[in-house]
């Protein structure tokens, strides 16, 4: 490399390493904000859930519940939405999820 290559490279490696950095810290809060969204989207339809339940007047409906658990008391994941696994799992940390 010459004298010029090397004062080129010296001034746009500091620039490049910038706009790197800006880029990652874009994608970091373009993730949260599509999961802040996501979360948002799941809380509204389970909210609708629960006020379909109260205008129905279906008596002891409870979002989040799908009734699928088995008469030992225990819960087939594999049935579960994504929404219902996240309410039950919100309703009962404790619970351990196995194959």
């Amino acid at each position: 490399m010459n004298e010029f290559d090397e004062a080129v490279k010296a001034v746009i490696e500091p620039v490049v390493k910038q706009m790197q950095e800006q880029i990652d810290s874009l994608r970091v809060r373009i993730d949260e904000a599509e999961f802040r969204r996501a979360e948002r989207k799941a809380e509204r339809k389970s909210q609708r859930k629960g006020a379909f339940a109260k205008i129905a007047g279906i008596q002891g409906a409870i979002t989040g519940e799908t009734g699928r658990e088995s008469p030992d008391g225990r819960v087939d994941f594999s049935k579960l939405s994504y929404n219902e696994l996240c309410a039950f799992l919100e309703r009962n940390p404790q619970a351990k999820l196995r194959n």
